[in-house]
This record gives structure tokens, C-alpha cells and sequence, in this order.
């Protein structure tokens, strides 16, 4: 056997000077059994570093990889709370069983040696997703402690992005005792460290990971970490059923390693020249005042374990994450570290897809994917961006989820309108995808949807004098009248394309019940999750966007991702941020954000009327009505529209809750106004209202009034489906 690492070498280390060179760093011994689920942590020696104000003696752990040891912890109580009746197949459990205190090193860098045990209590013995250790002396600011602890994990059957699937899949993630962070939180400084929340993910400091992990023989050449991979096996160290891997990892904030015995592992690597877009470089260099080299992406290598009956989507994942590199790279910053590594999960473990890591993330794939599905590129993308959110600006994601999700679903919907061709609709035959749409299918289960009763599946009926609103559900729509509803031979093939961008107005149709300033992980919806942390503020940076122009914007952004680059932002240094760039748009910023994130109003502009009164000289003296419909202010652009073809422009205020303008004397006769005509503001939650005609255009004028109108409900309603589909 090899040899182990001893306590007494920890000290020595940590009596070394700058021993603590990283103001946090995880080392870690690690075997994984050979039944591919059971993890023994033999040693886990953490070096932090006090970077708060005041001092504490206590060390605050997240044990998420117990949310699976019973049905009563947070994360499955607030799942039922919240429509979820999932459970874990197979449970999942950690358990610290030693843990010692190694050495302290005071602000002066004077270290002492320790070795005294320490107990690892839970905070909730139900829950044990978070625990603490009481030090026996407390450390100062500036100062420093060393613990070691021994553990062992047991990981749960696939469940909620982690866990093992039949076949030799493991994605272990969240499964090792991991620090809090100790911050000003609430006024006062104090350890956040949230239990595992069903509608929040998580939220740690950066740290250096070196982590020794020993492996049955089959996982050879078919692992993925976090870090930086190497083996280092020798025959003298362990017997030839085992393979011992080196990975180092700088300036992450957690590790995760994926196993799989049966999958392929395939490595590309990503250079700039081969998805270079030459226009998009010359905007990005001009807005920040530098050359196109300057700004291009460094190269990087991609890793990806893949499932073998996948094969064919590899070019897909490659072409996805390589162009997700360059993207990001131009309009951020580089990727900062050496590899990226792409896991697409099992069949039998498909929970696990569709998560984010650094350094590692997971897609997914099914069999039959048409490529104009965007299947898995954009899931790829969606989940690489996250190593720029997530990871590279580590917000604090138990209050904050937007300030990661909306970034990154912002980001992502630009280099999917940007680098991928639009996606088709398919429709689905045997498991295989095929492009096309039916023009007509039998009414089926929709939630509202009164056609649903000729299919004798559900009964609606609204609140009357007599009898209550009744919502009956008579039966369930299945497979085979799914797939009845939609024949093959009925459907016709036209690229029905859309941005992906204006498709994030579909969040308008829901009820924002709560505002963005709420903590994430107590939202009193689960559907309300995907609104205020995806789409909504989404939504409120493309708004930002269209308001400030695109060089603006551009500075904008990059300046907050890279001055907030291994840090933990608030919301309000994006707020500042904002204000610094943005000073000359004409908005009141700090009213903008009472509006968008600390309040829930709707931001409603509409067209009301025009009026054309004839003046003595026969000329025309033009009036136009305007109105706010909901509580939210922020200027709006008016544009009025006049019988030879010009155009008059002009900005509203938008404080008044009503508005009359009047425009002045023309020789011509106004045919229409329009509030918000580049659409800037996508938060507006009726495009419909936005255009209102004239009602005195007759005589002559009568069919081009006519088609004028025609026009305009085409528009609209081109305007309206595009952000509702």
C-alpha cells in the first residue's frame, strides 16, 4: 500500500511560512469503493482564513449530501411544500466521524501546533445539511486555522443533480463537508450557510483544491474533476486493482468528479481562430478601446465523457462548448483555467444532467435528437455560461439565484441568436425527431383551455351567480392520444424560427408575485423560481441594453464580470455599476431598480389616441394621448407617424399615470403614434396597446388606412407570439 499522508506532516506544513498562501484551500485523501457509491474521505485538511472584521471560534459546514438521509430534511419537506412528491430511490447520507483542530496562526503569522479533537455537531439533527465545529480559541481577522476531518459519503441513486446510475455512473457532487462563508450578512458579521433549500443551489469561497483520489481499476481513463487530472499510480503505492489520480484546482469554489466505466472520453482543444466572428470582434475591441487580439479568448481543452449510444452528438458538444468559449471570452473575459469538462449522464441517471460545476458541468442527450432542436447544444451553452456566473462571479445564490441564472440565461440567449442556427419544431415518430408541426390537433389537457372539454378531458367553468368556479379534471391525456393528437401525415415543414431573446417574454403570461429582492429560496411558488431567476432578469438586462446601446452596455458588463471576478457581488454593486456607465440614458437608476427589483411593479406603457384638429390655414394641429397602466416609471420613446411617410420623435417621461402632448401644427394629417417603438422596453407587459391609429383618415386615404392597420395588427401580433411561444 502507499504511503499516507500523517497528521504530523500537516503540521510541519502549517508551521512552514505562508502555508496559508490561499486565504482558503481543501486537501483531500479520497477512495471510492468499489460499489461505485460509497466515498471515504480519509483525511480532508481545510486551511482558512478569517477575512471578515470580527472574530469567531466556530467552523460552519455544509453537508448537502445528507438532504438524502431521510423524508423530513429541508430540501424534501419544502419539496412537498411545493408540489414535489419525488423521493430519493436509493438514500444518501454523510458521516464525519473524527475531526481535529491541526494549528492556528495569529495576525502576526505566529503559528501553534494543536492536534485536539473536535466535535462536529448538526445544527438540525433531522436535517444534518449543516453542521458546526467549536473551536477552542477564537480566530482574530487576519488570522488563521487548520482542521482535519475523516468521512465517509455513501452518494444516493441519481436524485437531484447528484448521485449514481445502474451501469458504473457516478456524479458526485456536494459530496465532501464543505465551509460556509463567514461575511457581513444582515448587518453583522456571521457564517451564511443555508441547509439545502429545494428552490436554491449553492454558494461558497474560493479556495485551492488538491485532491488525492484513488479509484477502482474500471474508472480508469474514464474520470472528469474539477481540476487539473493526473495519475499518478506506481506499483509501489497500491495493488492493480486500484487507480490513484492527482487534481489541482486554483481559485474554485467547489469540486466535483464524474465516473463512468462504460462511457467514452474524448479531448479537443478549443482555439479562438476556428469560430472567430470578425464583426462581433470589432464591436466588442471598439466598445472597450482595444485591439481584436486583446480581446480574443484564450485557448482551453475540452474533455468530454460521453455515453457511448451518444456518439453521434459529439461534434454537437464540442461545437456548443467551443463556441460558448469564444463568446463569453469576447464580451467578459477569458476562461481562466486549463480544461473544461462536459458530462453527458447516463440514461439511467438523467437528474444529474443539466447542472453546472467548476470546471465541470453536465448536458444531456436523448436518442433521435433532430440537430435543429438545439439538443444538447443549448443546454451546453446554458450550463458552460455558468462557469462565468457561478463560478466566476460566485453570487450568493440562497438569496440572490438572478444574479446568476438571469445573467446567464441572458448571456445564453444572445450566443444562441448569435452562433446557432434557429431551431425548428419536430415532432416525434418511434423516439426519432422530425421536423415539421401540425396545423391542427384534437383539444387536449390546458390548463384554461374550454376546447379541452370535446375531448372529455376536463371540465371549466367560471364563477357565476349561481354555482362556483369548477376546474374538473375527467381524465388524463396519454401516450396514444398524444401522439393521435398530432398525426405525422397532417403536418406541413416550414422553418418556424424565433429569438431566443424575444422568447423570454413568455414569462409575461405568469403573475410575478414576488419581487426580484425576495430571497430566492423562499419564494412561495416553485413555477415563480423560473421567472425571478431566469427569464425576468433576463428580461431586465436586455431592457437595459436597448436603453443605454450596445457600446454602452458592452462596457458595462464587462466591468462588472471582471472587477467582480472571485468575489461574492451584491446586488447592489450591479446597481452601481449600472449608474457609473450608464449616467448620460436619461433614467433615474435608483428609481429604476425601486421599480424592478425592490418593488413588483408592471411596466405598462399604451397608445391612446390621436387627434388631428384643423386649424384656419387648413393646416392640422396634431395631439397624441399616452398612457402608463402600471406603477412602473422609466422614460419611453414616442414616435408619431404622418400621412406623407415622415416621422416625428420624442420621449415621455412616463410619471404621469395619464398623458395629453401636444405634437404642433403640420400640413399633413397624423395617422398614427407609437409608444416604445424599438421596443427598448422588454419588460413591457402588453405589446398589444403599445400603436394606436387615427380615426379621422378617410376618403382617398381609405385603403392605405386599411392596410396601414393590416400592418399594424401584423406587426403586433408578430410582436406579441414571438415573446409568448
Amino acid at each position: 500500500m502507499r504511503k499516507r499522508t500523517t497528521i504530523l506532516s500537516f503540521l510541519a506544513a502549517a508551521l512552514l511560512p505562508g502555508f496559508l498562501a490561499a486565504q482558503l484551500s481543501y486537501d483531500l485523501d479520497i477512495e471510492l469503493h468499489d460499489d461505485g457509491r460509497t466515498i471515504y474521505g480519509r483525511s480532508l485538511v481545510v486551511s482558512w482564513v478569517n477575512t471578515a472584521s470580527t472574530p469567531t471560534d466556530e467552523l460552519y459546514w455544509h453537508v448537502y449530501n445528507n438532504a438524502w438521509s431521510n423524508k423530513d430534511t429541508v430540501f424534501l419537506t419544502e419539496g412537498r411544500y411545493y408540489g414535489s412528491t419525488d423521493l430519493p430511490r436509493v438514500k444518501g447520507s454523510t458521516n464525519v466521524f473524527e475531526a481535529s483542530m491541526l494549528s492556528t496562526v495569529d495576525v502576526d503569522g505566529n503559528a501553534t501546533a494543536s492536534g485536539e479533537e473536535l466535535t462536529f455537531e448538526y445544527v438540525n439533527d433531522v436535517d444534518r445539511t449543516v453542521g458546526v465545529v467549536k473551536l477552542p480559541v477564537a480566530i482574530e481577522p487576519g488570522g488563521s486555522v487548520q482542521v482535519r476531518l475523516e468521512f465517509t459519503s455513501i452518494m444516493p441513486q441519481a436524485f437531484r443533480r447528484s448521485g449514481w446510475g445502474e451501469g458504473g455512473y457516478l456524479h458526485a457532487v456536494q459530496w465532501y463537508p464543505k465551509l460556509g462563508v463567514y461575511e457581513e450578512l444582515d448587518g453583522k458579521d456571521q457564517w451564511n450557510c443555508e441547509p439545502y433549500h429545494y428552490m436554491s443551489e449553492f454558494y461558497a469561497d474560493f479556495a485551492d483544491y488538491n485532491v488525492e483520489l484513488t479509484l477502482p481499476e474500471r474508472f480508469r481513463d474514464h474520470c472528469v474533476t474539477t481540476g487539473t487530472l493526473k495519475e499518478i499510480t506506481t506499483p509501489s503505492q497500491i495493488d492493480d486493482k486500484k487507480v490513484v489520480y492527482s487534481s489541482k484546482a486554483e481559485d474554485v469554489h467547489d469540486f466535483a468528479f464524474t465516473v463512468d466505466a462504460e462511457a467514452l472520453l474524448l479531448r479537443r482543444t478549443f482555439h479562438e481562430i476556428d469560430y472567430r466572428d470578425d464583426a462581433e470582434e470589432m464591436k466588442i475591441s471598439a466598445a472597450l478601446g482595444k485591439t481584436p487580439k486583446e480581446v480574443r479568448p484564450q485557448s482551453c481543452e475540452m474533455i468530454l465523457l460521453l455515453q457511448p449510444e451518444h456518439a453521434e452528438y459529439a461534434n454537437r458538444y464540442f461545437d456548443a462548448t467551443a463556441k460558448s468559449l469564444y463568446y463569453f471570452g469576447l464580451w467578459y473575459g477569458t476562461y481562466p483555467y486549463e480544461t473544461i469538462s462536459v458530462v453527458d449522464p447516463a440514461n439511467n441517471a438523467r437528474q444529474t444532467g443539466g447542472m453546472e460545476y467548476p470546471r465541470l458541468f453536465t448536458g444531456g442527450a436523448r436518442l433521435g435528437m433532430a440537430d435543429r432542436t438545439l439538443s444538447p447544444q443549448g443546454v451546453t451553452v446554458h450550463e458552460f455560461g455558468h462557469q462565468f456566473w457561478y463560478g466566476l462571479v460566485a453570487n450568493d445564490e440562497f438569496r440572490h439565484a438572478w444574479l446568476d441564472e438571469g445573467f446567464n440565461t441572458f448571456s445564453t440567449n444572445r450566443i444562441l441568436d448569435l452562433a446557432f442556427n434557429a431551431p425548428l419544431d419536430t415532432y416525434t415518430l418511434l423516439g426519432q425527431q422530425y421536423y415539421g408541426r401540425a396545423p391542427m390537433t384534437i383539444p387536449s389537457y390546458e390548463e384554461g383551455d374550454k376546447r379541452g372539454m370535446l375531448g372529455l378531458q376536463r371540465w371549466e367553468n367560471a364563477e357565476s351567480k349561481f354555482f362556483p368556479a369548477l376546474s374538473y379534471e375527467l381524465r388524463h391525456n396519454n401516450s396514444v392520444q398524444k401522439f393521435l393528437s398530432e398525426l405525422p401525415l397532417t403536418t406541413y415543414y416550414p422553418h418556424v424560427e424565433g429569438s431566443a431573446s424575444i422568447g423570454l417574454r413568455s414569462s409575461l403570461l405568469r403573475d410575478w408575485g414576488q419581487p426580484l429582492a425576495h430571497p430566492t429560496y423562499d419564494l412561495f411558488d416553485s413555477g415563480l423560481r423560473g421567472v425571478n431567476a431566469y427569464r425576468r432578469p433576463a428580461l431586465t438586462l436586455e431592457t437595459i441594453s436597448r436603453i443605454v446601446g450596445e457600446d454602452v452596455f458592452i462596457r458595462l458588463m464587462h466591468d462588472y464580470h471582471t472587477n467582480f471576478r472571485f468575489k461574492h457581488p451584491l446586488p447592489q454593486d450591479f446597481f452601481d455599476v449600472v449608474a457609473k456607465h450608464a449616467v448620460d440614458a436619461g433614467v433615474d437608476w435608483d428609481s429604476f431598480w425601486k421599480h424592478a427589483y425592490y418593488k413588483n411593479d408592471e411596466l405598462d406603457y399604451s397608445a391612446h389616441f390621436v387627434l388631428n384638429a384643423v386649424n384656419d390655414d387648413g393646416t392640422y394641429h396634431v395631439e397624441i394621448g399616452v398612457r402608463r397602466r402600471g406603477a412602473f416609471v422609466v422614460p419611453v420613446d414616442i414616435e408619431v407617424t404622418f400621412e406623407d411617410g415622415s416621422v416625428h420623435h420624442g420621449v415621455w417621461d412616463g410619471v404621469d399615470s395619464a398623458k395629453r402632448i401636444e405634437i404642433g401644427d403640420f400640413a399633413v394629417k397624423a395617422v398614427r403614434v407609437e409608444v416604445d417603438p424599438q421596443r427598448k422596453l422588454m419588460l413591457d407587459r402588453d405589446w398589444f396597446n403599445n400603436s394606436k391609429l387615427a380615426e379621422d383618415v378617410e376618403g382617398s386615404d381609405t385603403a392605405w388606412h386599411v392596410s396601414i392597420r393590416t400592418m399594424l395588427w401584423a406587426q403586433q401580433v408578430l410582436h406579441y407570439f414571438g415573446g409568448a411561444g
